[in-house]
């Protein structure tokens, strides 16, 4: 609502923080409900720096998450820049899910911790789920951190065509840290 009184439109570059809707980023309260409306919102989902805790993220097409850095592997080494997606303990669940027929979306500096000595039966941190047939997959995947996972750290299923990612860190995974088949992926600076 402007000044006014009148409804604004939203758009695709308004900013949502976390925070504002809810979520505490104390790295012990389930954030997962604050997460979930904000990004139902639109726009950018902002996470300050801080540990959001969730039972798993299923994201829209069009979502945009961003934070503040992912420093987990020393890239920063004070948690004040950092914004942290970390799995509720007992989840065993996929950290991150972007269903089939969603064909674009930002994910950018962000760490996602899956939680693994927690959450030992289940759990991708970034998971592009198979598509039935042949689609873009428009997705971008922008410094990011993909760890503590039971599974795969990052896949991207099969008929996914056109991922994009740069500057990926995948550590500590379980299976596999990365897995694609889906085809024409684009990674740049992708460290497993």
């Amino acid at each position: 609502v402007n000044s006014t009184g009148t409804d604004m439109a939203v758009t695709p570059n308004t900013v949502y923080n976390v925070k504002n809707y809810g979520a505490v980023g104390d790295g012990s309260t389930d954030d997962t409900a604050a997460i979930a409306a904000t990004i139902a919102l639109g726009g950018v989902t902002f996470f300050p720096a801080g540990t959001y805790i969730h039972t798993g993220l299923t994201l829209a097409a069009g979502t945009h998450l961003k934070g503040v850095g992912a420093g987990h592997m020393g890239l920063a080494s004070s948690t004040t820049r950092r914004s942290i997606l970390k799995m509720k303990n007992t989840t065993n669940a996929d950290s991150i899910t972007i269903p089939d027929a969603l064909s674009y979306g930002i994910i950018e500096d962000i760490e996602v911790d899956g939680n693994k000595s927690n959450n030992a039966s289940a759990g991708l941190g970034i998971k592009f789920t198979d598509a039935a047939s042949a689609e873009e997959c428009g997705w971008e995947i922008k410094k990011v951190e993909i760890y503590n996972t039971t599974q795969v750290g990052l896949y991207v299923g099969t008929n996914r065509q056109a991922f994009y990612g740069n500057h990926i860190i995948v550590d500590a995974a379980g299976e596999h840290g990365v897995q694609i088949k889906g085809s024409d992926a684009t990674l740049i600076k992708l460290l497993v």
